[in-house]
């Protein structure tokens, strides 16, 4: 069973074109939730309600897929984390001031440094599983 999660969106973004991908990939980028407001931009006000809730996904073609969280870091820079500490933090550039809507482009630096563009290719109402013992 599922529940909707008021106030956040589910964003999915894939590898555009780089040069090991001159055609971009499906099988590698990030999905994430976070609050976002109608006009396409990221709600900074309304994060602190839903931080819990901004849970990150990588995927990548040959490495699998890794969770962890989307986070504001205390330099107000905002990443994707996996393990407490910051080492492994793949950072997304000014997406405060990005529109998260179908065909924009945004720029992710990998924690090995590696910085590639990624494009959104879906944006939908996010939703999480419900365990049996919380149904009412």
């Amino acid at each position: 069973m599922w529940r909707w999660i008021d106030g956040t969106k589910k964003i999915r973004h894939e590898l555009a074109q780089t040069q090991e991908h001159p055609d971009g990939s499906r099988d590698c980028g990030y999905e994430f939730i976070v609050p976002l407001k109608s006009d396409g931009y990221i709600d900074i006000d309304a994060f602190p309600a839903h931080k819990d809730e901004c849970a990150a996904r990588r995927f990548w073609v040959g490495f699998g897929e890794r969770k962890g969280e989307f986070r504001c870091t205390r330099n107000r820079n905002w990443a994707f984390s996996y393990v407490p500490g910051d080492e492994d933090d793949e950072h997304l550039f000014h997406i405060e001031t990005h529109i998260f809507r179908v065909g924009e482009y945004v720029s992710i630096r990998e924690s090995d440094g590696k910085t590639d563009p990624f494009k959104v290719v879906a944006v939908s109402d996010a939703k999480e599983r419900v365990a049996a013992a919380d149904r009412k």
